[in-house]
């Protein structure tokens, strides 16, 4: 299947090129050419589930240091290109990329690398060139590799494109209309009992000894929480827009802007204000290097989150996830890095290995669970989310029913339901999804995500108080005898 694969994507390259001018000789011998290229670098990156070691993808150097890393390669040019001729400090890892890198061009004619440009401009740009472009495009990457059936309409897409372009100005009206009232109290409320619940679990951590039991509750005491939207929104003053001068166009002045943004930064202090996601994202994340969490306005709605849901169905579903980013921050990658943001090592190593030991547990557990016939999670690959996910339902349970002490113990809110029941059915509906075969295998190979349904089988079949609320019986599939524990 990877040869077809492979030589489908060939043919792919090909047909671009064609597209862009070449005859359809030169595309042909192109592709090959470029696919050849490519697989060279390939064979020089790290896997995946390597990159997930910090300490292997951050490598701070000078241009000297790099010059030498990648077998004297000239940078300077390269540097004078993108107006920064003077750079003097920079990351670049894994080194063993570059000395790949360096040996690949070193053997790679000049004609390869022209070719391998121009694919990089049309795959690209693709989406904002004329018709055929886009059709090619999607033939491949969505219905050859994901098993889309038809191209998403134009309006949706354009949708996309503009938040990517103009996010923050849009977000500011998405945020005006759809995250109004008593939304970001509420969600301030909720993330506060998350945290105080986290921390009320350390105590109870056998493997984890006093000092860096205390250390992690001073990480978790200064880790910064950003929800719904920036307090300063992005300037757009410096982009220029003109209706009628065409999608490409405008798209490219989008494009100038956000990295003329992005270089102006070089040199100057971190802005610690500033967020990865627009606010309409339906997504959150935590940052290492900053040790925040991020809960965009666009995921602070239903079915996640809404102001007038029931609480347990709120912390079962945005709860959850505000649980799991916080752990991010003590996962296997997350707690390597300190309350500042630096990355270093600040637990003790005979702590660090009742950890892996646990960790462990996750990693084989998840590796268990089969996508397709013949095709399992990597639970390698997908362990830092699936930490997350351990510790999120542990601490988003406890934050529940912290708010239901606080609001004298409320009785059922929905007919039919205890309100612990609520909490668990609040998590797994917000998880409700569908995928086509050929997507899932997809993200089986790259995705640091577990499936949906892993996501939740996964936690709560390890997790006691759900087997409790739904009476499962013992050595029932979601109530496993041997449980995986971590945070």
């Amino acid at each position: 299947e990877s040869k077809a694969l492979l030589a489908d994507y060939q043919a792919h390259v090909g047909k671009m090129l064609a597209l862009a001018g070449e005859s359809a000789e030169d595309s042909a011998r192109h592709a090959a050419a470029v696919v050849a290229f490519e697989t060279e670098l390939a064979k020089a990156s790290l896997p995946r589930t390597e990159m997930r070691d910090p300490n292997k993808i951050y490598r701070r150097v000078d241009p000297a240091a790099l010059a030498a890393m990648s077998a004297g390669l000239s940078w300077a040019p390269f540097f004078a290109g993108l107006g920064e001729p003077n750079l003097n400090l920079l990351s670049a890892s894994p080194e063993g990329f570059f000395k790949g890198l360096a040996e690949t061009l070193r053997k790679t004619d000049p004609d390869t690398l022209r070719a391998d440009f121009r694919w990089l401009t049309v795959h690209t740009r693709a989406d904002e060139l004329s018709k055929a472009f886009v059709e090619e495009n999607f033939a491949f990457f969505s219905k050859r590799l994901q098993g889309q059936p038809e191209l998403q309409v134009r309006w949706k897409r354009c949708v996309e494109a503009t938040d990517g372009a103009l996010g923050f100005a849009l977000g500011r009206a998405f945020v005006e209309r759809e995250f109004v009232g008593e939304s970001k109290k509420v969600a301030v409320e909720m993330i506060q009992d998350i945290e105080h619940a986290f921390e009320a679990g350390l105590p109870g951590l056998a493997w984890m000894d006093d000092t860096t039991r205390t250390r992690a509750k001073e990480k978790a005491t200064v880790l910064v929480n950003k929800i719904g939207y920036p307090d300063k929104w992005r300037d757009y003053a410096a982009l220029s827009l003109t209706p009628g001068s065409g999608y490409f166009a405008n798209t490219d002045a989008a494009i100038r802007f956000e990295v003329d943004r992005l270089f102006n930064k070089i040199g100057k202090p971190v802005d610690r204000t500033e967020w990865g996601m627009t606010p309409p994202t339906v997504n959150a994340y935590y940052n290492p290097l900053r040790n925040e969490m991020v809960f965009p306005a666009g995921v602070l709605q239903p079915p996640f989150f809404s102001k007038d849901h029931p609480a347990p169905m709120n912390y079962g579903g945005i709860g959850m996830a505000m649980g799991h980013e916080l752990t991010h921050g003590f996962d296997d990658q997350g707690r390597r890095f300190d309350g500042s943001g630096r990355l270093r090592e600040w637990w003790d190593p005979a702590v660090v290995t009742r950890f892996e030991e646990r960790t462990n547990c996750v990693e084989k557990l998840y590796s268990g669970f089969e996508v397709a016939p013949g095709v399992s999670v990597n639970g390698k690959l997908t362990l830092g989310e699936n930490i997350a996910d351990f510790g999120g339902i542990k601490a988003s349970f406890r934050g529940w029913h912290s708010w239901a002490e606080r609001n004298g113990k409320p009785g059922p809110m929905v007919q039919g339901f205890t309100n612990d029941q609520l909490f668990f059915l609040g998590f797994a509906q917000s998880w409700c999804s569908l995928q086509r075969p050929e997507f899932s295998k997809l993200l089986a190979t790259v995705d640091p995500h577990s499936p949906p349904r892993f996501r939740v089988d996964g936690p709560l079949s390890n997790f006691p108080a759900f087997a409790e609320t739904f009476q499962c019986a013992k050595d029932a599939p979601m109530n496993r005898a041997q449980r995986c524990e971590v945070w």
